[in-house]
């Protein structure tokens, strides 16, 4: 018998999943985590958990202690718990979920066929490497963010490119037997973002709804990529007449 309102968020590390996860907590019948699992332990749940978590010292290692030596119990007893939402889901970024200590959870995931997968995604992969290199920056009012330019290596690019389409791909054919529903950052932030989060609702089989959110878009999306890019006209030159090229025409 298919079980209803089970699912994941995955996406890339650079992904900002907290903005579709953000969005769908925002729900009255959703329940979303964020990254349940990662290298600091069992931690960023919602709802009681979450507030156990901040409550109660020491209730997050014991959390962890849980996942680690019974993480199958742990899995739908704890975070699949939907807390009387007819909706639970939580993120599982693709470098998390590919670890070797999370094996077990993440075949069980595979295994189980009535969760669905929502596959976060981003097309302009020069914006993600773009924002594992933008360290330095200076406030310039609560609104916006002043980057320092940074140079980015041309062929680093393309490993960088190529090791995330690898991921996608694979990504793809692991989650192959589940229900997946592929969305791409940028039609979600977009004019027509309503209507994205309508299908997503509809997908995780909730009643549709309008969707908030409390956390701002990140800048990255602001950033006009000349400014921010030292060697724009560098790499304009180097993706010309490539699939790379639709990267730098965004601004």
């Amino acid at each position: 018998m298919l079980r209803k309102g089970l699912f994941i968020i995955t996406c890339s590390i650079e992904t900002d999943g907290y903005i579709l996860a953000n969005y769908l907590q925002s729900h009255p019948d959703i329940l979303c985590h964020l990254e349940i699992y990662n290298l600091n332990g069992a931690g960023r749940f919602s709802g009681v958990y979450g507030e156990r978590i901040k409550n109660e010292p020491g209730y997050e290692k014991a959390l962890a202690e849980y996942m680690d030596k019974y993480p199958i119990p742990f899995l739908y007893k704890i975070v699949f718990d939907a807390q009387k939402q007819s909706a639970v889901g939580f993120i599982f970024k693709y470098q998390e979920l590919l670890l070797p200590q999370f094996a077990i959870t993440r075949n069980a995931i595979k295994r189980d066929r009535d969760i669905k997968i929502i596959h976060l995604r981003r097309r302009n992969l020069l914006r993600l490497y773009l924002l594992q290199n933008l360290n330095t920056c200076t406030i310039n009012n609560l609104e916006s963010l002043i980057y320092e330019p940074v140079y980015l290596d041309p062929i680093s690019c393309v490993e960088y490119f190529s090791q995330m389409e690898r991921m996608q791909i694979y990504i793809s054919k692991f989650f192959s037997d589940h229900q997946v529903y592929n969305v791409d950052y940028e039609d979600i932030i977009s004019d027509h973002g309503e209507n994205v989060l309508s299908k997503i609702q509809e997908f995780i089989d909730v009643p549709i709804r309008k969707l908030s959110i409390t956390l701002k878009k990140q800048y990255l999306y602001d950033l006009n990529l000349k400014q921010v890019i030292a060697n724009f006209n560098e790499l304009q030159s180097y993706f010309k007449d490539t699939p790379y090229e639709q990267f730098l025409k965004e601004d």
